[in-house]
């Protein structure tokens, strides 16, 4: 394989840049936008997010309705995020190997064909606990390489300097369809029922089926991978590439601990509703709510940044100001002022984790991006294992102690690692 030439694409893969697309009457789309597959891209993960929240809010109701069970309610979630966590680095290698753009149209098929026999067994009343524990694992194994896929397929539709704007308009979406797709779903729970949100989520996978379907990378994604490799000998080689490269390794572990600890208070949030800021349901809704709105602005605020400030500065900045917010929620009592500190860190982690994501690509060589991604996906599994640690924390000696220890260790964390790289303190 040729070195990546200036873009960090290597050179034997072609690069096809179109011009912003008009359509209709002269009409210009703005940004990224302007680029047709990259659009095709956006509009049809709007779709599937969509599908994807409303089905996360019908599943947690349809479980708890059925078993009654906290545990099992959680055992369903597992039974997902477990082979992302096993997989996740097989999917990335896989996505360096082939055409990301069709992998997409193929794993998403085949989540929306698995959807779809969930809805049928639970129209036919024919769900059981343990057929849906096997079934949300089968999904977890999916989307441990449509996850990588995706997220790397972005870099080849849009030139290298658009990478930071097209990141924040993708995280943008997940966050935006993350306020409404939830409270949608509640309402159509009690109009359509369970199954009815189901079917639904099947027709909105399958939108970014066809929408993926369209799609002509700008650039060959997976760029010309050495077939003589095995997929093992391929993770080693990506797993190298991250070790080599300073500034990417230092991407890539100074979001780890933010990720794992610092996002371990979210399952406690009720506990704080309930207990501590005596708000109850509908404070807890605002308080989901906040940290929502919160992560949209700051994704949002990626595209404003551009290249108006030094993203390094800025990274390491949004990155303590999430910590600081976590410590602050943790310690006031006021729901006022636990509504502003939820917003603060989920503006200041979308930021951070827009910020780093589109960083960490735009220094990537196409052939490697695939692996690269994988490996933040293995924080989503980590991230259960710090969850369960706070949880544990909290019933020995409260959730405000618990959660101030985990903003705490993921602002040293953070200050370890700025001070100790220097490719991420020279970041401009």
């Amino acid at each position: 394989m040729s070195p990546p030439d200036g873009d960090g694409t290597p050179t034997s893969a072609p690069v096809r840049v179109e011009p912003p697309a008009r359509s209709g009457r002269g009409f210009r789309w703005p940004g990224v936008l302007g680029y047709r597959d990259f659009r095709l891209l956006w509009f049809g993960q709007t779709f599937a997010l969509s599908g994807f929240w409303m089905q996360n809010v019908a599943q947690g109701w349809f479980v708890l309705e059925l078993t009654d069970s906290p545990f099992l309610l959680g055992a369903v979630s597992a039974a997902a995020n477990i082979p992302i966590f096993l997989l996740s680095l097989v999917g990335g290698a896989v996505a360096d190997r082939v055409d990301r753009a069709r992998l997409v149209v193929l794993t998403r098929s085949i989540l929306a064909g698995l959807t779809a026999v969930i809805a049928l067994l639970i129209t036919l009343k024919l769900m059981t606990v343990p057929i849906f524990i096997g079934l949300a694992t089968l999904m977890g194994v999916v989307w441990a390489f449509d996850i990588p896929a995706r997220q790397s397929l972005i870099p080849a539709l849009v030139p290298r300097r658009s990478i930071q704007e097209a990141m924040a308009l993708n995280s943008a979406i997940v966050n935006g369809t993350r306020i409404v797709a939830p409270a949608l779903a509640g309402v159509l729970v009690g109009l359509i029922d369970v199954a009815g949100v189901y079917w639904l989520t099947v027709v909105c996978y399958l939108g970014l089926v066809w929408m993926a379907a369209q799609i002509r990378p700008l650039r060959r994604a997976g760029a010309d991978p050495d077939l003589r490799t095995t997929v093992w000998q391929d993770i080693l080689g990506g797993l190298d590439y991250i070790r080599s490269d300073r500034l990417v390794f230092s991407l890539l572990l100074v979001s780890l601990i933010p990720s794992v600890f610092g996002l371990a208070f979210v399952p406690l949030v009720p506990v704080f509703a309930r207990d501590i800021l005596r708000a109850g349901t509908s404070g807890l809704g605002l308080l989901y709510g906040a940290i929502g709105a919160g992560a949209l602005l700051g994704s949002v605020g990626v595209a404003f940044i551009g290249a108006r400030f030094p993203r390094g500065p800025v990274l390491v900045g949004s990155g303590l100001v999430f910590s600081l917010a976590v410590v602050g929620f943790a310690l006031v009592t006021d729901f006022g002022l636990a509504v502003l500190m939820l917003t603060a860190a989920g503006l200041s982690q979308a930021l951070f984790q827009t910020l780093n994501n589109s960083l960490t690509l735009s220094v990537t060589p196409a052939a490697y991006q695939g692996r690269v991604m994988s490996i933040y996906m293995l924080t989503w599994g980590l991230q259960s294992v710090g969850s369960l640690l706070a949880g544990a924390l909290a019933d020995q000696v409260g959730a405000p102690p618990a959660v101030a220890l985990t903003g705490a260790i993921s602002l040293v964390f953070i200050l370890g690692v700025t001070a100790t790289s220097r490719p991420l303190r020279q970041l401009k």
